[in-house]
């Protein structure tokens, strides 16, 4: 009876294919939700991180090359995704401003966008100065190209409670191989100042970079002056409660004299009394 057992055993594994084990190891399930881009690329400055952000918890990153050339290439975005945001960080952690573009509609497949050109980066070296103190401003963008600075003033009104901006003369620079570039603003008027920059490409200007703020003060020794002048009238002021104020104690001294005048014909137990209390009002 065991020898049948062990013979059924023996037939059994004889019977099953030698590949079925290999054939298994060898699946690949794919499953595709969404739309394929076939190619995302454009422009920004040299070596920096560019990050593609479709959904808040997606992100992929690249890197661009010398000459400012990024590209993400064959990836997939959620049908949900209604647009799709670039950003990039310099060689010096400055960050652009992000730029978002619309999502291709599902009747596009396997497209390719670009040239998406991304602002410069910017930054001054302070936010504050005095009249005629050097304001630099310094960013990377394409290499060997133009990049056009606006440059605006802040006026209040008198006492009205609202700011205009006057736009200035646009400043238009080069970088340089590496895609910096650097210029000093003007500060010869106190004021309230705010500058962009933005990337000429094709003869057509990128998206706007971050705007930075920055006041411009009078020098120090106009404040010096105007404080001492505070000075000087709250001493005249000061002058005059005092002089006011004796000449109220001197009234006050001279006050039983008068009542002792005035109550002359009143009868001595009413005088008597109105004397006694008004000599206790003054102890």
């Amino acid at each position: 009876m065991k020898k049948i057992k062990i013979f059924l055993i023996l037939g059994a594994w004889l019977l099953i294919p030698k590949n079925t084990y290999a054939q298994s190891t060898n699946l690949t399930i794919s499953v595709t939700v969404g739309e394929q881009i076939s190619k995302l690329y454009g422009y920004t400055s040299p070596e920096a991180e560019v990050s593609l952000i479709t959904d808040p918890n997606v992100i992929e990153n690249t890197q661009s090359d010398s000459t400012g050339y990024f590209e993400f290439a064959n990836f997939y975005i959620s049908s949900r995704t209604s647009e799709m945001c670039l950003e990039a960080v310099d060689r010096n952690s400055r960050t652009t401003n992000p730029v978002c573009i619309p999502s291709p509609s599902q009747e596009d497949s396997n497209v390719s966008i670009g040239p998406v050109i991304l602002p410069p980066s910017l930054t001054i070296n302070n936010g504050y100065f005095i009249v005629n103190q050097t304001v630099a401003a310094t960013g990377e963008s394409l290499p060997d190209s133009e990049v056009r600075v606006s440059f605006f003033s802040e006026d209040k009104l008198n006492l009205i409670p609202k700011t205009y901006a006057f736009a200035l003369p646009a400043y238009t620079i080069k970088t340089d191989s590496k895609g910096y570039y650097s210029l000093n603003l003007p500060s010869s008027a106190s004021n309230t100042f705010r500058i962009f920059s933005q990337a000429i490409f094709s003869n057509q200007p990128s998206p706007k970079s971050n705007t930075l703020t920055f006041k411009v003060f009078s020098p120090f020794w106009k404040l010096i002056i105007f404080l001492i002048i505070i000075f000087i009238i709250a001493l005249a002021l000061i002058g005059w409660f005092r002089k006011h104020r004796k000449k109220s104690i001197m009234v006050v001294n001279n006050y039983p004299s008068v009542i002792d005048y005035q109550l002359e014909n009143i009868p001595p137990h009413i005088v008597s009394k109105l004397v006694k209390r008004d000599s206790d009002r003054l102890r």
